[in-house]
């Protein structure tokens, strides 16, 4: 098993706000989508900002990271594939406390 870390900071959390149901900005653009990314799987971490996402690119699954403060999103596992060696799909993953676990 391999854990990406994604760091989080406690100040952001200080003042938060309330959308309506699909009201909040994403960090998925449609400029992500045209690209040809496919993504497979989106969870949140606990803090409720941090948005963790599964893209496919060229046969691979690379776990991506936005974590709310406005940075660009960034890849965490850019050197794992974060799907099945057999071919069979996979590409299961959760997020903990600002860490990503999969099985490689």
């Amino acid at each position: 098993m391999f854990a990406a870390r994604a760091s989080t900071s406690q100040n952001r959390f200080m003042s938060k706000t309330t959308r309506q149901y699909g009201r909040w900005t994403s960090p998925l653009t449609p400029a992500t989508v045209a690209a040809g990314r496919r993504v497979d799987g989106v969870a949140f971490d606990k803090d409720g900002a941090t948005l963790v996402w599964l893209e496919g690119r060229s046969g691979q699954g690379v776990l991506v990271v936005d974590d709310g403060r406005g940075d660009a999103p960034r890849d965490l596992t850019a050197q794992h594939s974060v799907r099945a060696e057999v071919g069979y799909g996979g590409g299961d993953f959760t997020v903990q406390d600002g860490t990503a676990y999969f099985v490689v």
